[in-house]
């Protein structure tokens, strides 16, 4: 009940000018959260009440430069759209640049995944060594199963080994129940197959993507070599997370029609990050030699450059417009340019082939989501009913955010 308030607070408040009111309400709801004692790691709610306040402000602010913009034409003005596009890709760079504070504050506390606790180099090499001696009779295929795993992560990893320590037939078959209570603690055991185990249940398309394309797999004392191109793409994933929202403006800009606008958006992220970018494909072109072998799960989603959300979002936004026009005798234009996407897409095909790729994931997504729209009505429509818009200028958005500094 408290977060459904706070998020129509965050949806209302900017639909009537105030978002210096917005703001403060984020940083509350971000104080709260730090208030309560949910430990390091955890996952919280604070992700959808900073969407729900980011979003309502971008849709706002689009809409004041909107209607500016139609003012300046009424008056006779001789604004060029250029000019307009560009002032509300300022605004929202100005709006973004103040909020990141606020969610890259917030991205800190979380963990996107388990391999993040082997991101130092002497837990790395922990694991290493681990996996190196006591992997290759304990890490086979079969054993990596995933009926096998999640039975195993249920009882807890702790739990299994203590029973195989108790069975004097596995000490045959295992180094590591052999050297339990001698080279290697079962409080260390434990720790290091826990976080396997997690690790190979959070990622088992790759895993899949690993057994099918490499001749690693069939070595278990191997298994840290997936684990290292894991380790890339989950830094890779943090950086991911950490521009989200300029992924979500980008989103909010497509779906209200403001191409040129969007384009200029993802033309500066492009500029800000390509270094970056090329640095993550170097990286990965050096474990592919290292270790002889190739993921090309990891490789498709580094080759994003950190845009191919935006590909996939513009995409997105073109699934409603053609699907109203598909009954139509004139020529459906929306569906041109998407029949245009998706040749491109599929000129450049992704991962191993064993599952189908995210873009057309998300089309699939799209178009459920406007059937069942279809069907039960569309939730911003109450939204709008129940806090009516007020008339906002974009000059009284730049004044605000003026304050802001």
């Amino acid at each position: 009940v408290r977060q459904k308030a706070l998020e129509n607070q965050l949806i209302w408040l900017p639909r009537m000018g105030l978002f210096t009111e917005a703001r403060e309400l984020m940083d509350v709801a971000r104080a709260m959260e730090r208030n309560v004692p949910i430990g390091p790691g955890a996952v919280t709610q604070f992700d959808e009440v900073f969407e729900t306040g980011y979003r309502s402000m971008v849709e706002n602010i689009e809409r004041a430069s909107a209607a500016t913009a139609s003012a300046g034409s009424d008056d006779g003005l001789d604004d060029e759209d250029e000019s307009d596009d560009a002032r509300l890709v300022a605004c929202l760079e100005r709006l973004t640049e103040s909020l990141l504070v606020i969610w890259l504050e917030h991205s800190r506390t979380l963990r996107l995944s388990v391999l993040e606790k082997v991101r130092k180099k002497d837990n790395w090499e922990e694991l290493v060594q681990f996996i190196q001696t006591y992997g290759s009779d304990l890490f086979t295929q079969k054993f990596l199963n995933l009926g096998n795993v999640r039975a195993i992560m249920h009882q807890g990893a702790g739990a299994w080994l203590q029973q195989l320590k108790n069975n004097p037939i596995a000490e045959d078959h295992f180094r590591l129940v052999r050297d339990l209570d001698g080279p290697i603690s079962l409080r260390e055991a434990e720790k290091h197959m826990t976080l396997i185990l997690e690790a190979i249940v959070e990622n088992y398309n790759e895993y899949r993507d690993y057994n099918s394309t490499t001749t690693q797999s069939d070595r278990g004392d191997m298994l840290y070599t997936l684990f290292d191109f894991l380790r890339l793409r989950v830094a890779y994933d943090r950086i991911v997370w950490n521009l989200k929202p300029i992924v979500l403006a980008h989103e909010i800009l497509v779906r209200r029609g403001r191409n040129e606008a969007a384009q200029l958006w993802r033309r500066a992220l492009s500029e800000r990050i390509s270094e970056e970018a090329d640095q993550y494909l170097r990286r990965l072109s050096d474990l592919q030699k290292k270790y002889a072998m190739r993921m090309p799960s990891v490789a498709d989603r580094l080759g994003e450059r950190f845009l191919r959300t935006m590909i996939i979002d513009r995409m997105r936004a073109l699934v409603e417009p053609a699907w109203k026009q598909a009954g139509e005798p004139e020529v459906c234009h929306s569906f041109e340019i998407l029949e245009e996407e998706c040749t491109l897409l599929l000129k450049e095909p992704t991962g191993s082939g064993l599952d189908a790729p995210p873009w057309l994931t998300a089309l699939e997504e799209e178009i459920e989501s406007i059937q069942q729209h279809a069907r039960l009505g569309d939730a911003r429509y109450i939204d709008e009913c129940l806090a009516p818009r007020y008339p906002i200028d974009l000059d009284d958005v730049e004044d605000t955010l003026d304050d802001w500094q």
